[in-house]
């Protein structure tokens, strides 16, 4: 039903209507979690096998039916570029694969079920790495037949795989069908991953306890009923278009410490020395991909409003100079640590650099107001982190700790072997505890290397 008169009273970012559709296949995706994540598995590989049917039925009849002409011809309406197999030039390619990256969203869910692989070390970056090849090659297939069977100033921006093949309704019945399935696995994994998410961070201490309670089957069914009331009421309240541009905003913020991320990991000393606290090269390190990430904003951001002229080039330039000193300054300062994993990121730090200054220039291409409510929302995640998570996490608990007994050690206040014997102890307590307590399950506690 149409809620007429929000959109005037509250704003763009308000719903003009409730998305029935949407809210549907949320719950459904919720309630499936509940059912249990093998159910949830099998249901999401028939939604996904049903999604790569209609992409290869997309890529054979688009390159039966197509022609040439759609990729090379140069009669073409104004507005509609130069025509040709680049229209709009090279700057509309780079244009155009910034906005495909959003598409590749969705592969972090590998990484937060690392803890229910056998080999995770292993297994979820070979997973990553061969489904973000299988996706990039049905991407680039996809492009080309939709492309060779219609002229591309003829697609439409909301329903352009549809439009595509009009003239073959049985065609746009498939690719409407694989649509919707592909909207529900991705409602799967993110229902799937945050609600794991949730409950780690509830285990931690840092939001609410109650939200580690887990069912019998191992079922963490607080964490999924709220991860799918919460978006629930975006769905219903905010505009979709809002929606996306927000989570483009957040998830590049998330794209860009993981980028920075990895470099610190490789600076970052095999044991630590000061009781869990940072060491001096790790805080410099820090400091350093910081502003490195900085030169990067203000560099995109110069191009962006100055263009390459002089002033642009100077300024932008300037600031893509100092980044570039940041990263062979943290090359030439800080050792990197040899590691024995199963798998290293490559050329480091040079690729997460890049990654890092193509994720700033996407950054900076979001509008303003968009910025306003990402920002709204950290300002409230982070208010909540210090006011309860900080006080209540169990990392800052540990610290508080083992400042105390060192604190004591140094008084002379307690007996160093005393110490120990109690700690070997409670080491003991707290592996029974964990195998017994529902807080942590089997299914998703961390390895013993982790706890230690």
């Amino acid at each position: 039903p149409r809620s007429s008169g929000i959109n005037a009273e509250y704003g763009d970012y308000m719903a003009k209507y409730v998305d029935l559709l949407g809210l549907l296949i949320l719950f459904v995706c919720g309630a499936l979690n509940l059912w249990g994540i093998k159910q949830t598995v099998i249901v999401s590989a028939i939604c996904n096998t049903v999604v790569v049917f209609s992409l290869v039925i997309i890529i054979v009849m688009g390159f039966i039916g197509g022609s040439f002409d759609n990729w090379f011809s140069t009669d073409v309406p104004d507005g509609a570029g130069e025509g040709g197999y680049v229209p709009y030039g090279w700057s509309g390619v780079f244009m155009g694969a910034s906005l495909a990256y959003f598409s590749y969203n969705g592969f972090d869910t590998c990484a937060s079920l690392g803890c229910e692989a056998k080999n995770p070390q292993k297994d979820v970056p070979l997973a990553i790495v061969l489904s973000f090849s299988g996706v990039m090659f049905l991407y680039m297939l996809v492009c080309s037949a939709i492309t060779y069977v219609a002229p591309y100033y003829t697609l439409n921006q909301e329903a352009g795989l549809a439009l595509a093949f009009a003239a073959t309704p049985w065609v746009k019945h498939v690719v409407s069908a694989g649509a919707v399935m592909a909207t529900a696995t991705g409602s799967f994994a993110s229902i799937m991953v945050i609600a794991r998410v949730t409950l780690s961070m509830a285990q931690d201490g840092v939001i609410f306890k109650g939200l580690t309670y887990v069912s019998a089957n191992q079922i963490p069914v607080v964490s999924i009923i709220v991860t799918t009331l919460v978006p629930a009421v975006g769905v219903i309240l905010l505009d979709i278009e809002e929606l996306v541009m927000m989570n483009s905003g957040g998830m590049l913020i998330c794209f860009c410490l993981t980028n920075i991320c990895v470099i610190v990991g490789r600076y970052q000393p095999i044991q630590m020395e000061d009781r869990g606290r940072y060491t001096k090269q790790e805080r410099y390190c820090v400091l350093f991909c910081l502003l490195f990430w900085f030169c990067c904003l203000a560099s995109n951001g110069c191009f962006l409003v100055e263009g390459f002229s002089a002033l642009g080039i100077l300024t932008g330039g300037g600031f893509f100079f100092v980044a570039v000193l940041t990263l062979i300054g943290i090359v030439c300062l800080f050792d990197e640590t040899e590691k024995d994993l199963p798998f290293r990121c490559p050329l480091v730090p040079v690729l997460p650099g890049l990654g890092v200054y193509i994720n700033s220039s996407l950054m900076v291409s979001l509008p303003l107001m968009t910025w306003i409510r990402v920002g709204v929302c950290l300002a409230l995640g982070l208010l909540a982190y210090f006011s309860y998570g900080l006080s209540h996490s169990t990392v800052t608990l540990d610290k508080l700790a083992r400042l105390d007994t060192e604190l004591q050690l140094a008084e002379g206040g307690l007996n160093f072997e005393s110490v120990v014997e109690d700690y070997s102890e409670s080491e003991r307590l707290i592996s029974d505890y964990k195998e017994s307590s529902d807080l942590y399950p089997p299914m998703l506690s961390p390895s013993s290397k982790a706890i230690h």
